[in-house]
């Protein structure tokens, strides 16, 4: 079985290496991206099954990142975790309304985001045994949790 792929897309350096050292402790394949025209080139590049996008960034913002992504047909499927220092509802509301699968507040907790991660794999596989077929990363069945 090949390596799950996970691409961090953060415009701070500290956070970046944190999770880059936590993912491949925990045995996923990271690749990184500092602003939104980095991230839709290298995900395009990539293709990773789950994407940590933060919101505010140079260039190209998280959320115009994540509606690019999803409206086109070959990132369906991909996972993606909308991240934020900006606790305020729209924020919330606005990325899942993109279908983002969760969106998590920062400072979160570097045990919790791997365990939330390991869930959000395993939530995909069983859609994906039950149906016999690959099914959407967003299914749209009620509010996502907000991690913090």
């Amino acid at each position: 079985m090949t390596r799950r792929k996970v691409m961090v897309v953060d415009d701070t350096p500290s956070i970046v290496k944190v999770l880059r050292f936590l993912l491949e402790k925990e045995g996923y394949e990271v690749h990184e991206a500092n602003d939104g025209v980095a991230a839709l080139r290298t995900a395009r590049a990539v293709r990773p099954d789950l994407i940590l996008l933060d919101v505010m960034m140079p260039r190209v913002d998280g959320f115009e990142v994540l509606r690019d992504l999803r409206s086109d047909p070959d990132f369906q499927e991909t996972l993606v975790v909308v991240l934020s220092a900006k606790g305020q509802e729209r924020d919330r509301e606005r990325a899942l309304a993109l279908r983002a699968d969760e969106f998590w507040l920062k400072p979160f907790s570097p045990s919790t985001s791997v365990q939330r991660l390991r869930e959000l794999f395993a939530r995909r596989e069983a859609r994906v045994a039950e149906t016999g077929k690959q099914a959407p990363a967003h299914s749209g069945a009620g509010p996502k949790e907000t991690l913090r």
